[in-house]
């Protein structure tokens, strides 16, 4: 199952993509999301090599290939992200919204990446910090799939909204 925070960070993603403008979207996906990922995939791939000869591992030149080129790409994003806020981000107002929005997708990456480390992580040496960190684990894996934002989004405005199929 999908852990919480990791649904909580796709659904914001989808949220702003479909809902906010163009240069909130820009910032929140292309800026803040694929600006700290472009240093981190150029870490993954100088790490890559220490997976070779794992059971179900292939690492192969086509791989080390893709992963060498997305962090090159994922360093471009940024600056093209920046151009785009910088020319459809005019008022005052709509600046506020796009920093929100970037601030946003960094607050809910960084709880990502946190539960992610905490549920996958290597078990501590403490017997009583595994045993916590187990339990801990059982209830992210229990948990239930979060709905789409919008629903949560109209609920607390009270609006009617009407499916489309």
């Amino acid at each position: 199952p999908v852990l919480r925070d990791v649904q909580s960070l796709t659904d914001w993603l989808w949220y702003i993509n479909t809902k906010g403008t163009l240069a909130e979207a820009t910032a929140a996906t292309s800026f803040a999301i694929e600006g700290i990922t472009g240093a981190m995939a150029t870490k993954a791939y100088q790490g890559f090599e220490s997976y070779r000869g794992r059971p179900g591992v292939d690492m192969n030149p086509k791989t080390y290939k893709w992963m060498r080129e997305h962090a090159h790409y994922d360093d471009k994003h940024p600056e093209f992200a920046l151009e785009i806020v910088k020319r459809y981000a005019t008022t005052e107002r709509l600046q506020t919204r796009v920093m929100l929005a970037a601030k946003r997708s960094l607050q809910l990456l960084q709880l990502a990446f946190d539960t992610s480390y905490r549920a996958y992580a290597p078990l501590a040496a403490d017997p009583a910090v595994t045993a916590h960190e187990n339990r801990a684990n059982e209830r992210r894996g229990a948990a239930h799939k979060t709905g789409f934002p919008d629903r949560r989004f109209r609920d607390r405005r009270g609006c009617q909204y009407h499916s489309a199929a």
